[in-house]
């Protein structure tokens, strides 16, 4: 008994040991790595905190202050943005960073109520660029409001320069690439997030791929100022006057049209799911066909899968190169950086989905499957513990 308590307390002080020595590592590093570290962390609140500090102590760099802003903005007070991004732009005004911020406070999710701005926060988007044209992440709201002001010039331009930056890195653009090119023609895809939309876009604009296929994104279907002009350039004919059920949003509604009038076989033009689509817009049920990279809309009652579809767009995926990020290094974004998988990623899924769903029981195609996904993630350069855990949550 004596020598199961010393034990326990040599443990324990060891670990008090590792706890000091683990807070002395972080107080000897520089307040503006701590800072970097939270933020890319997604922990905002302290990251702000920590730029502050790091602005105390260097009163004179445009850039921390810009970066204490925009944590800031992230925050749970982004009311605390407005005054570093000010000082930042009295030291610089060219600083695109600081610009963006203040683009931003201006927006509706940002400014207070019955302060949005959206001329106010154009003006900042053109100063950014004006200041620094290779900063992808000002691009990336350009390409938004130039939907919203109907400007389809400035949003070619924008899609363009997510492309020249390397905001959309090349991994990426393949991604989008193999999705359009397994899609039926005149496809509309739905799409969910900004990289998996602005992606398609601009291999679209850029590379001129599969320009017949309709790009829109679900989430963005909620405000009539994109809803309204996409769903028209692309002769969808939405009435929002007869979509009757008033629980849902506009967005639901929409793609619950969509949904029905491509079941039914009457909208013209085939409707496909991102396999990146928010889970509440694809729920599988009889009308969803897994048929590539995305839920094909069908007649209930059909396959669940196709096999023919699936397997061309898996040999033409593993043609293509699929190495490098996911994340270009200049994407502040924390949430992209932290949570956006590896391209490559999309294409073992699928392999998974089609297993899931079809060929439960044939023990010889899933040791095939699992090889080849393997293989496939490795080319790739998607690490082994990835690999290893996409692996075991497939059941193979």
């Amino acid at each position: 008994m004596v020598k199961r308590r010393v034990v326990v307390a040599t443990l324990l002080r060891s670990a008090a040991v590792l706890a000091v020595m683990a807070s002395m590592s972080m107080a000897q590093q520089p307040v503006t790595t701590l800072a970097f570290k939270a933020y890319l962390a997604n922990n905002t609140d302290s990251a702000a905190a920590l730029f502050k500090i790091a602005v105390s102590r260097h009163p004179s760099d445009a850039s921390l202050r810009a970066w204490q802003a925009e944590a800031a903005l992230r925050s749970s007070n982004p009311a605390e943005a407005l005054q570093p991004a000010d000082d930042a732009l009295r030291l610089d005004p060219c600083n695109a960073q600081a610009h963006l911020v203040r683009a931003s406070l201006f927006m509706p999710r940002w400014a207070p109520r019955g302060r949005a701005d959206n001329d106010s926060t154009w003006a900042h988007l053109m100063e950014a660029v004006n200041c620094d044209a290779s900063d992808g992440n000002v691009w990336s709201y350009v390409w938004k409001y130039a939907i919203m002001r109907r400007d389809s010039a400035a949003e070619s331009r924008a899609l363009r320069s997510l492309v020249t930056t390397g905001f959309l890195t090349p991994s990426q653009l393949t991604q989008a690439e193999w999705v359009l090119r397994s899609l039926p023609p005149r496809a509309v895809l739905l799409t969910g997030g900004d990289l998996d939309t602005q992606a398609p876009l601009a291999a679209q604009v850029v590379r001129g791929v599969r320009t017949d296929v309709a790009v829109v994104n679900v989430v963005m279907l909620i405000a009539p100022w994109y809803s309204v002009p996409v769903l028209a350039r692309h002769g969808l004919r939405y009435d929002a006057s007869g979509a009757g059920d008033s629980t849902r949003t506009a967005a639901e509604m929409v793609v619950a049209w969509l949904r029905r009038e491509a079941s039914k076989g009457t909208l013209g033009r085939p409707v496909a799911f991102a396999l990146t689509a928010p889970i509440d817009t694809t729920s599988r049920d009889s009308a969803l066909q897994l048929a590539g990279p995305y839920w094909l809309v069908v007649r209930p009652g059909a396959a669940k899968t196709d096999s023919a579809n699936i397997a061309d767009s898996l040999r033409n995926a593993d043609a293509l190169d699929w190495r490098g990020p996911a994340v270009a290094p200049s994407d502040r974004s924390p949430t992209h950086r932290l949570y956006e998988p590896a391209p490559a990623l999309l294409v073992s899924r699928v392999v998974l989905l089609e297993n899931e769903l079809g060929v439960q029981g044939d023990r010889e195609l899933a040791r095939n499957r699992e090889r080849w996904i393997s293989n496939f993630l490795r080319r790739a350069g998607v690490d082994w513990p990835t690999i290893h855990r996409t692996l075991k949550r497939s059941a193979l």
